[in-house]
C-alpha cells in the first residue's frame, strides 16, 4: 500500500473490526458504557464512524445480535440510525420504547414508520407520545407533518389525531421564542399551528387541544393567504406591509366570531352569564397574541366578549395609567390575573406602580373578585414577583427587580417617602439594598455555574456581595438607633410646645382630664 493510499483512509476505519469485535464478545456492561458515549464522539473503539452517522451498519447488527437487554437500552438512548432503532422499536419491550422516544440524538420521526406512529397514537399510553413530541430533537418540519395531518397522520380519526395534537402543544421548537428571521424550514411547525385555527371546526374537543396549543406558542405566525395575502415580491415594502396587517386583523376577527360557543356544531349559546365557555380560552390566546404583535390592540381591549378582553390585557405592550384604571374597573380582579403575568407592566415607571397599588387595595367589593379576595391578593403577588424577578434577570434596566418578602406589606409600600417617618425610612432603604445584592448575587452565582465552575466555587465568587449585604445590615441597624433618638426629641419637643399652651388651663379642667382617663383605663382594663 502506498504512502498516499493511507493517508487517504480515514483514521476510524481500521479500528472498527475491533469494534465489531468487541461487540460481539464484551460484556453488556462495558458495551453499554461505550455506546452512551459514543455521541461526545470521545476516541476509542466506538468513536463516531463520521459526524452525520453514530453507528455503522456492521456494528449497530453486531450490537443487535446480542440481544441483550441492557445492550439494547444503550442504542436506544443514543443511536441515530433509523433502521436500527425501527428494529428496537418491534420487539415491544416498554422500557426499549420509551428510550427511543427520549432519544436526544434522532431528528423528528427518526426510528418511526407510518405502520409505528399509527400504532404509537392509538394505544392510550399519552406520556410516551408526547416523549416523542417533547423531544428536543423534534423539528418543526416534523410537527408541521402532524398539524396538516399528512404522510402517516392522514390516516389517524379525528380523535386520536387530536390526541397527537394535544401531545405536541408542548414542543421545545414551539414553546422556544425563535427570531423572526429564521428561516423557512424553522416556521413550519408555526404556520401550520395557526392554521389549525382556520381548518379545526369548532367542538369543544378541539377548543381545548387549540387553547392548549395556543397558550404555549410563542410565535404569532397566521396564514393570510385565504385574507387577502398574497406574496407578490413586485409589491412596495410598504404597499406589503399594509396588506399583512390588513389580512392579519382580518384573521383575528374571523378567528374571534368562528371561536364562539354559538357557532360550535350543535352547541347552543349559554343561558347565563355564569355558564362555561368552553371555547372562551381560545378567543383568549387569540387575542393575547394579537395584541401581543400590535394587531387590533384598541379593538380588543374594549370588546364585548370578556375572554377577548383578558386575552388583550395579557398581550397589550403599550398602557397608561388611564387605561389601566379603565380596564380594572370593568373586569376587576380578572384583569390584575392576566396583567401580572404581561412583561408591559413589569417595566420600571409609573404603569407598574399603578398595578402594585391596585393590588394592593383589592378587596372583596373589587368587581370580578370572588370571596377569597385574601388568597386571591396573595396569589397576585406570588405571580407578580416570580415574573419580575425572572424579567429583572433578563434585562436590569428595563425591568424593576421586586421584593422577595410581601409586596405592599404593611401599609409602607401604599405611602409615599414623605409620609414614612424617619426609621421606617431607612428600614424601606435597608430592604431594598439587602434584596437588590441577594438578587445580583443569585443572578451572578447562576452565570459562574452556567460557565462550568462548581457551585462551591461560585459561592466563593460572589462572597463578597454577601459580605457588603450583612455591613449594610448593621449600617442600618445602627442608623436606625439614631433615627429614634432624633424621633425622641421631635416627640419631646412637641410636648413641651402642647404643655405650653396648656399652662393657663384652670384646675378644674386638669381634674377633670385626669378623672376621663381613669375611668377609660378602668373600663378598658375590666
Amino acid at each position: 500500500m502506498s504512502v498516499g493510499a493511507h493517508k487517504n483512509r480515514s483514521p476510524l476505519a481500521a479500528p472498527l473490526p475491533v469494534a465489531v469485535y468487541l461487540a460481539q464478545h464484551a460484556a453488556a456492561h462495558q458495551l453499554y458504557d461505550w455506546i452512551v458515549a459514543l455521541p461526545t464522539a470521545i476516541p476509542g473503539p466506538f468513536a463516531k464512524v463520521n459526524t452525520k452517522q453514530t453507528f455503522a451498519p456492521n456494528l449497530a447488527n453486531a450490537l443487535l445480535a446480542r440481544k441483550e437487554p441492557l445492550i439494547d437500552i444503550a442504542i436506544a438512548k443514543s443511536c441515530d440510525d433509523h433502521d436500527t432503532l425501527l428494529t428496537l422499536w418491534g420487539r415491544g419491550d416498554e422500557a426499549i420504547r420509551y428510550a427511543i422516544a427520549a432519544n436526544p440524538y434522532r431528528i423528528g420521526y427518526l426510528g418511526f414508520d407510518p405502520d409505528t406512529i399509527s400504532e404509537l397514537f392509538r394505544q392510550p399510553d399519552e406520556q410516551l407520545m408526547r416523549l416523542v413530541f417533547t423531544n428536543p430533537s423534534m423539528t418543526s418540519s416534523g410537527l408541521a407533518t402532524l398539524f396538516d395531518r399528512d404522510g402517516a397522520f392522514s390516516a389517524l380519526d379525528d380523535t386520536v389525531w387530536l390526541r397527537a395534537v394535544h401531545a405536541a402543544s408542548t414542543a421545545p421548537v414551539l414553546t422556544s421564542a425563535e427570531p423572526l428571521e429564521a428561516c423557512f424550514q424553522e416556521s413550519l411547525g408555526f404556520a401550520a399551528a395557526w392554521r389549525l385555527v382556520d381548518t379545526l371546526e369548532p367542538t369543544i374537543q378541539a377548543a381545548e387541544v387549540l387553547e392548549q396549543l395556543l397558550l404555549n406558542i410563542k410565535r404569532f405566525s397566521p396564514p393570510l393567504e385565504k385574507h387577502g395575502y398574497g406574496a407578490n415580491e413586485a409589491r412596495q415594502q410598504s404597499q406589503r406591509a399594509e396588506t399583512i396587517k390588513s389580512a392579519q386583523q382580518l384573521f383575528v376577527v374571523s378567528a374571534l366570531q368562528k371561536w364562539r360557543r354559538e357557532n360550535a356544531p350543535g352547541a347552543p349559546p349559554p343561558l347565563r352569564e355564569f355558564e362555561p365557555d368552553f371555547h372562551g380560552g381560545v378567543r383568549t390566546c387569540l387575542a393575547r397574541a394579537a395584541t401581543k404583535a400590535w394587531v387590533l390592540v384598541e379593538e380588543l381591549l374594549s370588546s364585548d366578549d370578556r375572554w377577548t378582553r383578558l386575552g388583550a390585557y395579557g398581550g397589550a405592550q403599550a398602557w397608561t395609567e388611564d387605561l389601566v384604571d379603565q380596564a380594572y374597573g370593568r373586569d376587576g380582579a380578572d384583569f390584575l390575573r392576566e396583567a401580572v403575568s404581561n412583561s408591559a407592566f413589569h417595566e420600571r415607571g409609573a404603569v407598574r406602580d399603578k398595578l402594585k397599588s391596585l393590588i394592593a387595595e383589592l378587596s372583596t367589593n373589587a368587581k370580578g373578585d370572588t370571596p377569597d379576595a385574601f388568597d386571591t391578593k396573595q396569589d397576585l403577588r406570588s405571580t407578580f414577583r416570580t415574573i419580575g424577578e425572572r424579567l429583572w434577570k433578563r434585562d436590569h434596566h428595563t425591568y424593576a427587580l421586586p421584593h422577595d418578602d410581601t409586596l405592599f406589606d404593611q401599609d409602607t409600600d401604599a405611602r409615599h417617602d414623605y409620609e414614612l417617618t424617619l426609621t421606617e425610612r431607612i428600614e424601606k432603604l435597608e430592604r431594598n439594598i439587602r434584596v437588590e445584592l441577594r438578587h445580583t448575587a443569585i443572578f451572578y452565582q447562576e452565570r459562574i455555574e452556567a460557565s462550568g465552575a462548581t457551585r462551591e466555587e461560585a459561592e466563593n465568587q460572589v462572597a463578597p456581595l454577601w459580605t457588603i449585604r450583612d455591613a449594610a445590615t448593621r449600617l442600618a441597624s445602627g442608623l436606625k438607633q439614631i433615627a429614634n433618638v432624633i424621633e425622641a426629641q421631635q416627640q419631646a419637643s412637641q410636648l413641651a410646645k402642647a404643655s405650653q399652651g396648656l399652662r393657663g388651663t384652670s384646675v378644674w379642667t386638669w381634674i377633670a382630664v385626669f378623672t376621663l382617663g381613669f375611668l377609660v383605663a378602668r373600663f378598658v382594663l375590666n
